[in-house]
Order: C-alpha cells, then structure tokens, then sequence
C-alpha cells in the first residue's frame, strides 16, 4: 500500500513509501486461514497496514515548478501552494 510522508512542521510533501502490514494483525488472520482449514499455499493478504506518523494513504496533487503540495491532518487533504520567491539579502556594510 502507498503511503505520501509530510513534514511534521508544515505539512509540505517530502516523498512516497510503502506501508508495512501490521504484523499482529495478519499473523491472526493466517491463525484463522488455517484453523478454518485453508489452503496454506493460499494465505490471505495483509488487511491491515500500518501507518506511520506524519503520512497519508491520500495521494498529493500533481504540482508544477514553483509549487507544493500540503497536506493538512485536520481536513485530510492536500492543497497546492506557490513558493514564494526569496527575498534578497542586504549587501554586508564593509
């Protein structure tokens, strides 16, 4: 399962994962597969994954040069934001 990490200071888009299977969770459900007889050829997928801090299952948005993606928890979305141009430093008083 794809997973999108953000920034925990600003929510900013940093990359793409892979979430791990919940290891508790699939290791119950194989117990289950194969008490119930199935085919131990044939275990179930994971069902659960998980999900680590400061990461998404909710795919960002394409952006364009000069633009990121931020994701907000609270909405579970992301929106698309213009960079701002950097300000030009003062020359050094010599």
């Amino acid at each position: 399962m794809k997973i999108y990490h953000y920034s925990r200071i600003d929510g900013t888009y940093l990359e793409e994962g892979e979430a791990k299977p919940d290891p508790l969770e699939h290791v119950a459900l194989v117990q289950g597969h194969l008490d119930g007889g199935g085919d131990p050829e044939a275990l179930p997928d994971p069902v659960k994954f998980l999900i680590p801090a400061h990461a998404t299952t909710v795919a960002p948005p394409a952006t364009k040069d000069g633009e990121v993606a931020i994701f907000n928890p609270s909405t579970k979305r992301w929106s698309v934001t213009k960079l701002r141009e950097p300000q030009p430093q003062p020359a050094p008083e010599s």
